[in-house]
């Protein structure tokens, strides 16, 4: 699904060609955070599944299913 994103916050994030300056880097993760992925938990698959038998459209699916 792509959204349109307002230019005022794109007008920020435009760097050179070369990269960001270790000054602006350092500006950008005090005022956005660091650029860190989150990892899963070893337990995740189990809150996945959880997750996913409590979605409607699942039992829609199962129930035409068997129709």
């Amino acid at each position: 699904m792509r959204r349109p994103v307002p230019l005022a916050r794109l007008a920020g994030l435009r760097g050179s060609e070369r990269g960001l300056r270790s000054d602006e880097a350092m500006a950008r993760r005090e005022r956005y955070g660091a650029n860190q992925i989150a990892e899963a938990q070893p337990g995740a698959w189990l809150d996945l599944a959880r997750d996913t038998a409590r979605d409607p459209m699942i039992w829609l699916l199962v129930g035409t299913s068997v129709v």
